[in-house]
């Protein structure tokens, strides 16, 4: 076994601090450090103790780079960040300081278990060196997930989200112990180069995501720009619509669908004539059809093309689970801006029943029905979607003759 002296424990602990450091971005949503692997691979390579000194070192290191002389609440900060809005970075770091601690003990406690009753499985052969670092990686991964909930609102995530970053850094952590124990320093040093590519590639996939959204966000703004919807129609239908699919248990994958088809449901009117034309009106078979041939046309919105055109040409007794919650957050910002803000505590008893009274059927009920319910159960959230406005615009959304709202 690797004998440590205390020069050594201090060295591992700044790296793996600094690794720390380094997020990788989990899909759907989150971040994973990359010392993570670092230190999992410390865990399973010294002696319990010292592995667990090293984790919690780096951990101790990270808390005093967060300063939480700064009035920081820890606690709070680490069970649960209640708003859905970034936490401010002296948080982040405090809660992954605690994180970091929290899996390491739980993770050295299980390395000391099993090499007390199985040495042989981390300084035998190398199949079951890797058998023991994946026994291990599950403990620590399965507890970093259970100390960081995520912000209320947020979508349900798919188990592959869940599990790709976790799988990918226990891999790494594998590579770098069995590279030690056969090849010693040098090739633990040569395995860590695929453990800074995979961040690498979940980086530049997580850029390339934002990308699409940001392209996404702007395609929604033409028609508002152009007189079709008012401006920030395409952001809040989105966000009651994130809140539709939480609560109805879609996930993070779907409701992202979704979430696209909110801010390009109006997209096919700018290419059909301005708002004051004195034209025939357009019917919704064709609306729906230009509207999917621009979306095929571009290529990368091709696979939401089908939901858009099912949005403005179903009839609502035909009409999916998806296109419904689009259709109902749509109905509910249009309701919304005959009211004046802030709502308070209520949502104002006028928008549940414009919602109501225009989605009387089918699956379309049954999603209004849903936002009534939310619109009783966390009238705050709704009413910070209502709020919404488009970025860089200081423009009043809600008409000067809207009247006094009743509370639900």
């Amino acid at each position: 076994m690797i004998a440590l002296d205390v020069a050594l424990l201090a060295g591992l602990a700044v790296v793996a601090a600094l690794a720390l450091l380094l997020e990788v971005p989990v899909p759907g949503g989150g971040e994973i450090p990359l010392g993570a692997a670092l230190v999992l691979a410390v865990l399973c390579l010294a002696r319990p103790p010292y592995g667990v000194v090293v984790a919690v070192g780096a951990a101790a290191m990270v808390l005093v780079r967060a300063r939480p002389w700064r009035g920081l609440r820890f606690v709070p900060a680490v069970l649960a960040h209640p708003s859905a809005d970034p936490p401010p970075p002296n948080v982040r770091l405090g809660v992954l300081a605690a994180r970091t601690a929290a899996s390491a003990v739980a993770a050295g406690a299980l390395k000391f278990g099993l090499y007390t009753a199985v040495p042989r499985l981390f300084s035998g052969g190398r199949d079951l060196v890797v058998v023991g670092v994946l026994a291990v990686g599950v403990v620590y991964f399965g507890v970093d997930a259970a100390v960081v909930r995520r912000p209320a609102g947020s979508p349900r995530r798919r188990p592959v989200e869940l599990l790709t970053v976790p799988v990918a850094m226990t891999c790494a952590a594998a590579l770098l112990v069995v590279g030690y124990r056969v090849a010693g320093v040098e090739a633990a040093l040569i395995a860590v180069i695929p453990l800074f590519l995979t961040r690498f590639s979940f980086a530049r996939r997580a850029a390339a995501r934002r990308t699409y959204e940001q392209t996404v966000q702007a395609l929604g703004t033409l028609p508002e720009v152009a007189g079709f919807a008012s401006l920030g129609h395409a952001e809040r239908t989105a966000g009651y619509a994130a809140l539709l699919c939480r609560s109805l248990g879609i996930d993070s994958a779907t409701s992202a669908r979704i979430a696209t088809g909110c801010h390009l449901h109006h997209l096919g009117e700018v290419s059909l004539q301005a708002p004051e034309a004195g034209a025939e009106p357009v019917t919704a078979a064709q609306l729906g059809e230009v509207s999917e041939q621009i979306l095929q046309d571009t290529g990368f919105l091709a696979g939401v093309a089908p939901l858009v055109a099912e949005v403005i040409t179903a009839e609502p007794a035909h009409v999916g689970l998806h296109a419904a919650v689009i259709r109902v957050a749509s109905t509910t910002d249009e309701a919304a801006r005959r009211w004046p803000l802030p709502w308070g505590h209520a949502v104002p008893r006028g928008v549940i029943d414009e919602v109501l009274a225009a989605h009387p059927t089918g699956r379309e009920a049954a999603v209004a029905a849903e936002l009534v319910r939310l619109a009783e159960q966390s009238p705050e959230a709704v009413s910070r979607v209502a709020a919404l406005r488009p970025p860089g615009s200081d423009l009043e959304l809600h008409g000067p003759d809207a009247h006094s709202p009743t509370a639900v």
